[in-house]
């Protein structure tokens, strides 16, 4: 399970944000080219959503490695980012508490460890991707697990995503219930906005398998950096 192999931390002082912004770099200028590297002449990606925001960085136990990272924009005067780049349901949209609604983004997993593979090399390229793709469930629950946290401490009451098609198969394949909040649109590939409900969400976690339901439960979901706990 997730807690066995990896850890999420949340980025609670400047290294630490330092470093998330760094990952951040490394994600989306060098592994996908979906940003200018040239733009970013300190290696640090950020924008100016990132003042409102939580910071989270996961390290894999094993290797002491960070491998990925996510942040939480948080409610605030302005409107969220994913509002800027979809056609939102305006009925879903009414239907929120803007106060109380928060936006998950900048989810991402470095190239190197979705390459990397513990396996016999002379497995299937096929066995290989089971591999992976097991992992990347394990994380995604992990992270799923700490939204709930979150929006305990922050009485959040919904999240918005902007995501590919392919995370949201993973979301909807661990019975996360999320909901589509609008169109799809082009924005480095196609994106779907989607939201996560948290009473809708507690509901579908008392219907999970008894391990799952526990482990979502199960705190603490995140780490401070500050604390060195990582």
């Amino acid at each position: 399970m997730f807690d066995e192999k990896y850890q999420i931390v949340r980025a609670d002082t400047e290294d630490a944000r330092s470093l998330h912004y760094r990952l951040r770099c490394e994600i989306y200028c060098v592994d996908r080219s979906f940003e200018n590297p040239e733009n970013y002449p300190t290696g640090e990606e950020f924008d100016k959503a990132d003042e409102r925001s939580l910071h989270f960085i996961i390290i894999e136990k094993a290797t002491r490695e960070w491998i990925g990272v996510f942040r939480v924009v948080l409610p605030g005067s302005e409107k969220l980012p994913i509002e800027q780049h979809c056609i939102m349901d305006s009925n879903l949209i009414k239907g929120l508490h803007s106060d109380k609604t928060a936006e998950v983004s900048r989810l991402g997993i470095v190239r190197r460890f979705t390459q990397r593979t513990s396996i016999n090399e002379n497995e299937s390229n096929l066995a290989k991707s089971k591999y992976v793709v097991k992992n990347l469930k394990e994380i995604t629950l992990g992270i799923w697990r700490a939204l709930v946290q979150i929006g305990e401490e922050r009485g959040i009451e919904d999240y918005l995503f902007f995501i590919t098609p392919a995370l949201a198969r993973v979301l909807l394949g661990l019975h996360a219930p999320l909901l589509r909040a609008g169109r799809p649109c082009e924005h480095r590939g196609t994106r779907h906005p989607y939201l996560l409900n948290m009473a809708k969400d507690a509901e579908r976690i008392n219907h999970l398998p008894r391990k799952e339901m526990e482990f979502i439960y199960s705190r603490p979901a995140y780490f401070l950096y500050s604390k060195n706990d990582a």
